[in-house]
């Protein structure tokens, strides 16, 4: 990945250990006569990914899911949507390691972000 410098010094270095999973992707047409040319929200408009979330929550170390929405232009335009599974054991008291709690504070600035103005805290 680009390094902070990436800029002036055109660096790139490792990334750190994905925090979680890819499990499922779907892809599904947008109705544009129902939601024009987007479906926001996509996991309540669709029966397949309520099932898939609680599928992938009944594994055996009980993940979080991490649903990420993509709106994908074209005639038609497509809702893509990504599963990602997070450990079960991701909490502050199991993780120990410098790696996993870089990611969880990132992904916990990414949760708490506020929807008024999500830019003020990121930096």
């Amino acid at each position: 990945v680009r390094g902070v410098s990436y800029m002036s010094d055109k660096k790139k270095i490792d990334a750190d250990p994905a925090l979680g999973r890819l499990v499922w992707y779907d892809v599904f047409p947008v109705d544009v006569e129902l939601f024009g040319d987007r479906h926001d929200h996509a996991a309540a408009i669709f029966p397949m990914a309520q099932h898939r979330i609680r599928i992938i929550q009944s594994l055996q170390d009980r993940p979080f899911v991490v649903l990420v929405n993509y709106q994908i232009p074209g005639d038609p335009p497509l809702t893509g949507l990504a599963y990602f599974a997070i450990p079960g054991d991701f909490h502050p008291d199991c993780a120990h390691s410098v790696d996993l709690q870089k990611a969880k504070r990132l992904f916990e600035r990414f949760v708490d972000l506020p929807l008024e103005d999500p830019l003020d805290r990121i930096v």
